[in-house]
Formats: structure tokens, C-alpha cells, sequence
């Protein structure tokens, strides 16, 4: 007899009708006996078979979607309550999505009194699955973090002869979904970067009160020199708005995070773009926080991208951003971008995620420090190298120390005995300090 009965479900998305993607899933109840055994399969050995699983589609009200299975008598069967029977221990039936989205369950029942449910359930035992149907339209996107096994250099053999290019690639992936949380179906993606100007290893042009105008092609930012900084921004540059937390943008400006073509530059504080910004209406009035978020102004003149790829079947699509050694340190500002769904003002509205870095090398680093050990009772000059794995330098990098085997001396850097150095190694590859 019935002892206990879990539900599972096939891995992937399941979509509504219409949309491109897969329509339909198995769901499937394990029944257990009392000794957690598979329970045997329903039937007297003499050509008689019934049914011991009762599958019930139980909310949301209304709900369009269906079950199909076959019973004990081979019979298939469409509804929202349909029965089954068990083989080694295993009943299997098929969810059909209809055309509402959200969250549907599915209870699967047994029954401990006889293992029958056709002749009603007496003593029932039932457990709960929660299929979401979704439209498979992107609409949040993420730039997934690169692993240090991310970056790789280009090599190239000439006769017999392998050679170090000089040119690193980097691995970028973005990882899609739709509104209940699925992967998208097969969706574009726009894959950008910019890393000039800048100085000192930072963007000339940006800052953290931009205002893009809500579904429209006006930026502004009282803190912008947008003519005058790094030599101007001009047409076809492009503008990268920040507009999630975790990119340093005030909450409720998400929808704005953008990356959009400049068209004209109107003055030192105002910006036209090519292509409209979201209405940041998610919920379903347009929101307007003012001049409140962080931008970049710039182009690429150092590393390059593949412009595009589409996701797979997880969501997620990569693409690989190169850069040669010389940049490395330098920051960079990179974005992934897909259509998603028609927003509440009839539009496209735009999925965009966005971040701030720095072109990175090869790991594992390496610091050399000279002299070491330092001798004692003098005030010299130290400096400290850090490479990369293929001993190419690293600068901007920050840089903390400390003394070490002391004994019983001290000993200081602009007068402290351990913190962070003032500034980050410079663009050779060696820091006096």
C-alpha cells in the first residue's frame, strides 16, 4: 500500500500558446510504500489493471491549462483531473499550458487504504508541484561574473614557430529570462563596449546625476561636460546609463539601465540618443526619479566584441571581448542588450544590464618587491611590480601592505604601518612607494 507519493517535473520552460517555445511538460508521481520500496504496479496478474494515481490541476481559478494522460485501460484522457497508473512505481502524465501565464498547481493523489483511485479515495495521500508558464519574452538580464579561467591569449604558429600575440580574449556571458523566471525563447542579444576616454585610468566623461528622459530620446546630467570633457562627445559614441542597485543607481530605476547610440550633442549638460529610453513603468505607471544616475559617454578604441549571440535553451549566451596587453588596467564598460516584451505604453521595451571594470590579465598574479628584505635605519625607495601569469604588467591596481619579521623595529609608508598605497601602480611596470 501507498506510503508516501512525490512529485516531479522534466526539466525547462514551459510556454504559453504561441509563443516559441516548448508547450507542454511531463510531471511525474514516485509512490512509495511504507518501507520507502516503489510500490508494485497496480494490477491482479490475470489481465486486470486499474488506476492508482490521480493527477488535479488545483489553482489558480480559471486557470486554461490542462492534463493528459493515459489509464489503466488505455484510454487517454484530457482535463483537469485525469488517472493513472503506476509502472515500477512511477506515474507519468503531460502538462498542457494554455494562454494565461503565472504559476499553476499540480497535486497528485494516492490512496493508502487500497492503492485504488477509481473506486473512490478513502484515505488519500498527495503532494504539490508549481508549473510556471511564461511567454518566454527576455525581460531581465544579467552579465554573469568571469571565473579566472575566463580570459585566454591568442597565440598564433608561424611555421613551426608558436608566437604570443599579445591580445587577450575575455569570456562575456548573459543569462536571460522572461517574466516568471524561465529562460527566453531564442533571443538576440547585443553584446557593446567603451573604454575611452579616459584618464588615470577613469572615464572623462561621466557621472552620477543622469536623467534620461522616459520614453524618450532626451539625457540629461547637470554634471555633464559633454563637450568639453576628454574632447567631447559626438555622434555615434555611446551613452551607458546605470540603472540597477547593484550598479550603484538609487532603487526603481532598473528599467532604465540603457546603452544607446548618441545622435547630436545639444550642449554640456544635454544629450539626444538614437533609439528611446524604457518608460520605466514596470508597474504600470512611468516612474521619474530626476537627475540620479550613474552614466559613462565614450567609444572603444582599445578592445572589440562580437557584436551579437542568441541564447540557448538555459538562457544564457556568451560572446568574447579582446583587448590587447597594453590596455590592460584600463577601465571598460561593457553591456549585454535584447528586445523584450511590449511594455504597458505599446512599445518594445528594452533589456539591458550593464557594468563597469577594468581590461583584466591572466591569473595568477604576481608581486616583486625590491629590495626584500628591506635594510634597516634608512628611508628608501621600494618598489613593488605586480604581472599577470604571462608576466605582462599590471597597473591601476590597488595595492594594501604591511611589515612583516619586524623583530623589534617599525616601519612606515607615508607614515602608517599598514593601510593601502595612496595610489594605484602606474602604466609601467613598477610603483615607488
Amino acid at each position: 500500500l501507498p506510503g508516501a507519493v512525490t512529485v516531479s517535473q522534466a526539466a525547462g520552460g514551459v510556454y504559453i500558446n504561441g509563443a516559441n517555445g516548448p508547450q507542454s511538460k511531463v510531471l511525474s508521481a514516485t509512490v512509495t510504500d511504507g518501507n520507502g520500496a516503489l510500490v508494485a504496479d497496480p494490477s491482479d496478474g490475470q489481465g486486470h489493471s486499474w488506476d492508482n494515481v490521480q493527477f488535479q490541476i488545483t489553482g489558480p481559478a480559471g486557470s486554461d491549462a490542462k492534463l493528459t494522460a493515459i489509464n489503466a485501460a488505455g484510454v487517454s484522457q484530457t482535463g483537469t483531473t485525469v488517472v493513472t497508473s503506476t509502472h515500477s512505481g512511477v506515474a507519468s502524465v503531460s502538462f498542457q499550458a494554455g494562454s494565461q501565464q503565472g504559476p499553476v498547481q499540480v497535486k497528485a493523489t494516492v490512496d493508502r487504504g487500497d492503492n485504488n483511485v477509481d473506486n473512490q479515495i478513502q484515505d488519500p495521500i498527495s503532494a504539490t508541484t508549481v508549473v510556471v508558464v511564461s511567454d518566454g519574452k527576455l525581460y531581465s538580464l544579467a552579465l554573469t561574473s568571469p571565473s579566472v579561467n575566463a580570459i585566454h591569449a591568442f597565440d598564433t604558429t608561424i611555421a613551426t614557430l608558436n608566437f604570443d600575440t599579445g591580445t587577450y580574449g575575455l569570456i562575456l556571458t548573459v543569462q536571460g529570462t522572461d517574466r516568471q523566471g524561465n529562460p527566453p525563447t531564442p533571443t538576440t542579444i547585443r553584446f557593446g563596449s567603451i573604454d575611452a576616454p579616459q584618464t588615470n585610468f577613469a572615464f572623462d566623461i561621466s557621472g552620477g546625476q543622469g536623467d534620461p528622459t522616459e520614453g524618450g530620446t532626451t539625457f540629461s546630467a547637470p554634471d555633464g561636460h559633454f563637450v568639453t570633457a576628454g574632447g567631447g562627445a559626438g555622434p555615434g559614441d555611446s551613452l551607458v546609463v546605470f540603472g540597477k542597485t547593484e550598479h550603484g543607481a538609487p532603487a526603481g530605476n532598473a528599467d532604465l539601465e540603457s546603452a544607446v547610440k548618441i545622435s547630436s550633442v545639444v550642449s554640456q549638460t544635454q544629450l539626444t540618443v538614437a533609439s528611446a529610453f524604457n518608460f520605466n513603468d514596470t508597474t504600470g505607471a512611468t516612474v521619474n526619479n530626476g537627475p540620479v544616475l550613474p552614466y559613462v559617454v565614450g567609444r572603444s578604441t582599445m578592445g572589440n566584441v562580437t557584436a551579437t549571440a542568441t541564447t540557448n535553451s538555459f538562457g544564457t549566451a556568451s560572446t568574447i571581448l579582446t583587448y590587447p596587453v597594453s590596455a590592460l588596467g584600463r577601465a571598460v564598460a561593457f553591456w549585454g542588450q535584447g528586445d523584450g516584451a511590449d511594455n504597458v505604453n505599446g512599445s518594445v521595451r528594452t533589456v539591458t544590464d550593464a557594468t563597469l571594470g577594468r581590461y583584466p590579465g591572466i591569473a595568477p598574479a604576481t608581486i616583486v618587491i625590491s629590495p626584500n628584505p628591506i635594510p634597516g635605519n634608512v628611508t628608501l625607495e621600494v618598489d613593488v611590480c605586480v604581472f599577470d601569469a604571462k608576466q605582462n604588467p599590471l597597473p591601476g591596481i590597488a595595492l594594501s601592505f604591511s611589515f612583516a619579521n619586524l623583530g623589534f623595529g617599525s616601519g612606515t609608508v607615508d607614515g602608517l604601518g599598514s593601510g593601502t598605497v595612496p595610489q594605484g601602480t602606474g602604466p609601467v611596470p613598477a610603483y615607488p612607494v
